[in-house]
């Protein structure tokens, strides 16, 4: 790289810690600019014991040295810890910073572009940090340096996000041959993203087998792509899937909700995937009768071989079951076993293939398949995803039996399913006549809320508007700015507007805004939703399963695989009187009672709790009836007492401290508090209970749930 001298020079107060060649194990941490701990860093000479001020050394009883330098205090700490645990000595790296000073109280990394919000424009000042960072690598020349933080790697590559790139074995467009790896930084660690910790020490792990030399020693084997194909090379590929009856892999890439090519991996084959087009940028990829008969051995070979396995098999198969083909069977997928095996950390294919394969991150190439992007690049990337998803399938069965869990996982997730795609593929049918109804109810009781604001106000406003929001609430009546971390500008997301109306709940405006836009919510997700429209003329609502789609394992549904519908979980009670059962069938739910408040009685031996659960009266309603003071039967199923009620038996279940409870349940910080206590009060089994859980958590790491799943560090 070309150093281009700028006439300017900026203060350096956190020079770089550069090692002898000696002590120098190859690797230099990166970071992004200087906090004020490490600017004003005090070490001792001889035991190297430092503080972020002066003194004397309690040891050696001589004074500290102002000796500023890179990832000390928490962050150094947080880092040093991460190195250790990984096999590497902390002591023994290079530390350096892009910018090597403070940038100020108050400031963040910002102040050194001209759109700091977007930070597509840096500064004068920032180019020179950044040629000053490459001019000091390039002199000491390391094996590996790791780029902790967007900015630092940033610097010294050209690509951005560092969550999506962490883990990826680079080659630095900055100075060419070397390696660069990319982790967050430390800081962004503890700020509550631990789950990043345990995945940090993976990424490291590699950084220690990478320092031992400039070449890069950890990647794939050459993979090869059969892209383009002729029909005998796809049909001779299908009768081998058809007649091996080995684990076979299925992927499929759209257009819209158009399918564009398919792609296929059979583990007799390792490190070769084949991609079909269907349609391409120019029309069909084949004459009808060859179409017809791909389409018509494929659906041989998923009759024949019942090994099918992919990453979110729900989606691909959906648009199989179009084309009639129809799986036998199905061996694995990917994202539920990550679910069970690793149920705090993500599950899609980008973040798997980082932990699990050596092969760079390249998601961001399929984010979305329009008209203009060439057929080959999307060919190119099914492929990709044929040769990633069977390595990382075959990594977490091998964690899964390793850690006793891949009967849990065969018994509680893959085999439901079938399940999933059932109901997916029949899907909600639309009551036309409630759903006019109820579009009719919503739009009334919308426009009162609306005029009830704008009166009170003597304005129009847009309650979707975060500026008008904004302007209402913290200019006009002062309230206190809610942000979200790493934002600039004060936020009116629902859950800080929510916090908001439990501080002030004698602000009438706050319950209003919330009130319209949970109407216009309503009527976006369910009354305006795009619906499937079938021959007859029927609407449906369509949705996706996903087993396992939340830490507990609880299911969660999504727009369907074509991109319409809404999810089919969280219409509420009202809004379902516009759906029908699919004809010929009944709607019948089925729950447990008060599952999760028993499991806890019963593990806390909570006196008080095991005696409600052995009377006819709901948990509920006798913890409403303690509140307030009244017969149990007075409080009546769904309404607004019961369901506070409900909320604090949770929320102390899963030890929610009162505010959040209130922010839950949409009552003020007051009332909550208060009812909290009383229930607190009444069962202290239940305190001895969450420390125990916290022990177990502490000493060994892991804890199991009566389901059998495991949540573990």
């Amino acid at each position: 790289m070309t150093l281009i001298h700028l006439s300017t020079y900026y203060k350096i107060t956190c020079p770089p810690t550069i090692l002898p060649t000696s002590d120098w194990n190859n690797i230099t941490l990166v970071g992004e600019a200087a906090g004020s701990t490490e600017v004003n860093w005090w070490e001792c000479s001889n035991c190297h014991l430092g503080r972020p001020y002066p003194g004397g050394c309690p040891t050696c009883n001589i004074l500290f040295q102002h000796k500023p330098q890179g990832f000390v205090g928490a962050s150094g700490n947080m880092l040093a810890m991460i190195c250790r645990n990984a096999g590497i000595d902390f002591s023994k790296c290079n530390r350096s910073n892009v910018v090597k000073q403070w940038p100020g109280k108050g400031k963040d990394f910002g102040i050194y572009y001209r759109d700091p919000k977007k930070r597509t424009e840096p500064t004068e000042e920032l180019l020179w940090w950044r040629q000053l960072l490459i001019a000091e690598i390039t002199k000491y020349k390391p094996n590996t340096v790791v780029a902790l933080g967007n900015e630092a790697l940033r610097a010294l590559t050209n690509v951005d996000g560092i969550t999506k790139w962490q883990g990826s074995i680079l080659e630095s467009d900055k100075i060419p041959g070397l390696k660069v790896i990319p982790a967050v930084h430390p800081a962004y660690i503890m700020r509550d993203n631990w789950e990043e910790y345990y995945t940090t020490i993976k990424f490291f792990k590699r950084i220690a087998i990478e320092a031992k030399s400039p070449i890069p020693q950890l990647k794939e084997d050459e993979d090869v792509f059969i892209i383009g194909p002729t029909l005998p090379q796809v049909l001779e590929f299908l009768d081998h899937i058809s007649s091996s009856n080995a684990p076979w892999y299925l992927d499929v890439e759209t257009r819209g909700d158009t399918l564009n090519c398919l792609g296929l991996f059979s583990a007799l084959r390792p490190d070769t995937a084949i991609c079909i087009p269907i349609q391409t940028t120019t029309g069909p990829a084949w004459s009808a009768s060859e179409e017809a008969e791909i389409w018509k051995r494929l659906s041989l070979a998923a009759r024949d071989n019942s090994q099918l396995c992919n990453q979110n098999l729900v989606y691909d198969i959906e648009y199989m079951l179009d084309m009639g083909v129809e799986p036998s069977g199905f061996a694995a997928d990917s994202m539920i076993m990550a679910n069970v095996a690793f149920p705090e950390l993500p599950k899609g294919l980008d973040f798997l293939t980082s932990i699990f394969t050596y092969y760079p991150y390249y998601k961001d190439e399929g984010k979305t398949w329009k008209k203009s992007v060439p057929d080959e690049k999307v060919w190119i990337y099914n492929c990709k995803d044929m040769v990633a998803t069977p390595k990382v399938t075959t990594a977490l069965t091998k964690d899964l039996k390793e850690k006793n869990l891949y009967e849990v996982y065969k018994t509680l997730s893959h085999k439901f399913l079938n399940v999933a795609l059932e109901m997916q593929r029949n899907r909600l049918r639309l009551n036309r006549d409630w759903h006019q109804k109820l579009a009719g109810y919503l739009a009334d009781e919308r426009i009162l809320k609306h005029r009830q604001l704008s009166d009170l106000i003597s304005r129009e406003i847009n309650v979707k508007s975060s500026p008008e929001v904004r302007k209402l609430l913290f200019d006009e009546l002062r309230l206190p700015k809610k942000f979200i971390q790493g934002m600039d500008d004060p936020t009116t997301n629902e859950n800080k507007l929510k916090e908001l109306k439990a501080e002030f709940p004698d602000i009438p405006h706050l319950k209003l805004i919330l009130e319209e836009r949970h109407l216009r919510t309503k009527e976006s997700n369910y009354i305006n939703a795009k619906f499937d429209v079938d021959a007859d003329g029927s609407l449906y609502l369509p949705f996706m399963p996903i087993i396992g789609g939340t830490k507990t394992s609880r299911w969660t549904f999504k727009k369907s695989p074509k991109w319409r519908g809404s999810s089919a979980q969280t219409i509420s009670k009202i809004m379902r009187l516009m759906y029908e059962p699919p004809v010929g069938n009944v709607f019948w739910q089925r729950d447990l009672s008060q599952a999760e408040a028993r499991h806890v009685a019963w593990k806390a031996d909570c006196h008080l709790l095991n005696q409600v659960f052995a009377s006819p009266i709901k948990i509920h309603k006798s913890v409403g009836s303690w509140i307030w003071k009244c017969p149990p039967e007075d409080i009546l199923n769904d309404s607004p007492r019961y369901d506070v009620a409900k909320r604090i038996v949770h929320g102390r279940d899963y030890k929610l401290g009162y505010k959040r409870a209130a922010i839950q349940a949409n009552v003020d910080y007051e009332f909550m508090k208060g009812a909290y206590g009383i229930y607190e009060r009444a069962t202290p089994e239940i305190d001895s209970w969450h420390r125990w859980v916290g022990n177990q958590a502490k000493t060994k790491g892991r804890l199991t749930t009566p389901m059998g799943r495991v949540r573990e560090t």
